[in-house]
């Protein structure tokens, strides 16, 4: 494991730390823990639907389309 990440690029340990950001980010500004009332009344409900949504979703949407173009970009040089 140690190997794998001495080789990555820049881009890939600034992408990294960005989605890492984004996440830390998403969750101190959602705090999917806190419980909410939908119009101050009626049933509450956790976050937790909008951190993933928000927070966790896009990351790996980014992260899945970059695996991708790896992918194809392996298969070209073949």
């Amino acid at each position: 494991m140690k190997k794998w990440i001495s080789e990555l690029s820049g881009w890939y340990r600034v992408a990294f730390v960005m989605s890492l950001i984004w996440i830390i980010g998403v969750l101190i500004g959602i705090e999917p823990r806190q419980l909410y009332s939908q119009s101050g009344r009626g049933r509450s409900y956790v976050n937790i639907d909008d951190f993933l949504l928000i927070g966790v979703l896009p990351v790996v949407i980014f992260w899945g389309l970059i695996w991708i173009v790896k992918g194809f970009k392996k298969s070209e040089k073949a």
